[in-house]
């Protein structure tokens, strides 16, 4: 799909056009006020919008992702059920009751594997001295991109031996038992604190240099005063694995 129009004031014809989800611009200054020069404009190779479109509507149908707003974040669990490793980009925009832009959260996960959830914790609105700020909306875009399967980002989460516990000072413990023989660089997990129906907390670490056990710590749920948050049931995830010299 194509979208022109003009500039009135210097006279340049624009000429749009989209590759992916992204939106580029050029203009033809073939005459500018001032006596420029014409100058010949070289066009890239434009990608059928017909086709662009389809295959990104083929790919987000094989998408389904929940939203959990949380007290203090918004957290996004997107799971692929397609063939293919799939990377994502997130996009939130939250607006003010008088439909104003109050802020931007961008986020970014690469290689959800087949079947695999993608878990991503966007901010809620904040002034410059750190306070929410509330907010009447927010408006959700995930633009999708399908991967070649990458032998360093091969999900092993899957065969983990987990095994947790909350400890005396409130925090959850949990062991990780890693049977494969493989050594990783970086294991991404998370934990979810639910109240009830109600998600009321949100924690992440890297676990780094996992052979074959670890032991990893989430903090308590805190509030903006930083008192406990009381939850009766909580959910970890393992997120992601990565072996850098695979």
């Amino acid at each position: 799909m194509e979208g022109t129009g003009r500039c009135e004031c210097c006279n340049i014809a624009l000429l749009s056009f989209y590759s992916g989800s992204h939106v580029f611009s050029a203009g033809n200054l073939a005459s500018l006020p001032g006596g420029m020069p014409e100058t010949e404009t070289v066009w890239a190779e434009e990608v059928p919008r017909e086709e662009t479109t389809a295959e990104i509507e083929e790919i987000s149908a094989r998408l389904s992702t929940q939203e959990l707003l949380l007290p203090k974040e918004l957290v996004l669990i997107s799971q692929n059920n397609g063939e293919k490793p799939v990377s994502l980009d997130y996009s939130v925009v939250f607006y003010g009751e008088s439909g104003e832009m109050l802020s931007l959260e961008e986020r970014y996960f690469y290689d959800c594997f087949p079947g695999g959830k993608a878990i991503v914790s966007v901010s809620l609105p904040r002034d410059r001295d750190y306070n929410l700020v509330p907010f009447d909306h927010y408006e959700l875009q995930i633009d999708a991109e399908e991967e070649q399967e990458d032998e360093r980002y091969l999900y092993f989460g899957n065969e983990f031996q987990i095994t947790s516990n909350i400890g005396t000072e409130g925090t959850v413990l949990v062991s990780v038992i890693n049977p494969t023989g493989e050594t990783f660089d970086a294991v991404d997990m998370c934990c979810l604190y639910y109240s009830g129906d109600d998600a009321v907390g949100y924690a992440s670490l890297t676990l780094t240099q996992l052979g074959e056990k670890a032991v990893v710590e989430f903090d308590h749920p805190r509030d903006e005063s930083f008192n406990p948050v009381a939850f009766d049931r909580y959910e970890i995830f393992v997120v992601s694995t990565e072996r850098y010299d695979a």
